[in-house]
């Protein structure tokens, strides 16, 4: 499938309130209009600056916006939580055909300490 055109963005909506079942899955191209949007956007929560809102502020001043949808079988990685961005980092590093069988050693001997310190 290609890409589509959006028309809003919205950043981690209330349950039952999202307006599509769509959700982003952090992979973006930009041009550099984005930094303008970015200077335009003032800080949301705790002070920060969320890209979401300077997505939107793009979309305000009418620069499409496009998105691709993940292929079937494609998974989605939540990396907005320590353990979340782990789990994520972890099935990348393994699925390297350079560096996966040498990290997955690594978790080994990793996951055998613990066990022995957990005894």
């Amino acid at each position: 499938m290609g890409a589509f055109p959006i028309d809003d963005i919205v950043e981690k909506p209330a349950f039952g309130t999202a307006p599509s079942h769509l959700a982003v899955a952090a992979r973006y191209v930009f041009t550099p209009r984005i930094f303008d949007a970015i200077a335009a956007t003032e800080p949301g929560v705790k002070g920060e600056l969320w890209l979401t809102d300077a997505i939107r502020r793009l979309l305000e001043w009418g620069d499409g916006v496009r998105c691709v949808r993940l292929q079937d079988g494609e998974r989605r990685y939540d990396i907005g939580t320590p353990l979340t961005y782990y789990r994520a980092f972890a099935d990348f590093a393994l699925a390297d055909p350079e560096h996966g069988p040498a990290f997955k050693e690594y978790l080994r001997g990793c996951l055998q300490d613990t066990d022995e310190q957990d005894a």
